[in-house]
């Protein structure tokens, strides 16, 4: 009778087993991540959301006017519209300075987090832009009712590089070669870059009627 094995992993087994654990890992990995970037890319979609939303109610209490103020620096639309999305929240950052576009807005409506960690494009990366073309249009005199027509055409907040204002030269496209951007008429997309104009007196930057 032959004798019996003690119990166990033969060392053949084990780096068997070792090599089926490895092939397994590399092979979700990246399912993981795309997963968890698919995540934030929902949570930006729903972010920018909610900052239409807040953008909208200011309007509403301004003579339909979105940019009643100046707002030739981002610090400006972000404090102006921050006490309609959290009306009981101090102002996180009355002295505004680039960095605080990341930290200082973490975990709110105002930020990404498919926010870029380190300098890009020569600059600090911001999540959010307002769509400054549409605001110089305007003269900081928006008014909503004018654009009601296109307003599911016309972009209001996008995924932005590294200023609050955002144009075509600051379009980021931060999730499948794409954009999220949010519309005058509060809806929400996940626009390929290759839809965005890159034209200032194009219908999704000026408002224009086609």
């Amino acid at each position: 009778m032959p004798p019996s094995r003690p119990p166990g992993f033969t060392l053949i087994e084990l780096i068997a087993s070792l090599a089926i654990v490895t092939a397994l890992a590399v092979l979700l990995l990246p399912a993981a991540s795309n997963i968890r970037k698919s995540a934030q890319s929902a949570t930006t979609l729903n972010n920018l959301r909610q900052l239409a939303g807040a953008a909208a109610a200011h309007a509403r209490e301004n003579d339909n006017r979105y940019f009643g103020n100046s707002l030739d620096s981002p610090k400006y639309w972000l404090r102006e519209f921050w006490p309609y999305a959290y009306p009981d929240r101090a102002y996180p950052a009355p002295n505004f300075s680039a960095a605080d576009s990341g930290e200082v807005f973490r975990g709110t409506i105002f930020h990404t987090p498919l926010l870029e960690k380190k300098p890009i494009y020569g600059g600090q990366p911001r999540s959010f832009g307002y769509n400054y073309p549409l605001e110089e249009k305007s003269g900081k005199n928006l008014r909503y009712s004018l654009l009601i027509r296109n307003a599911s055409k016309v972009a209001l907040f996008g995924d932005t590089r590294t200023s609050g204002s955002w144009t075509p030269a600051q379009v980021n496209a931060r999730h499948k070669n794409s954009v999220h951007v949010a519309f005058l008429d509060q809806h929400v997309e996940l626009v390929p870059l290759s839809s965005i104009p890159t034209s200032k007196d194009a219908v999704f930057w000026s408002g224009a009627s086609e």
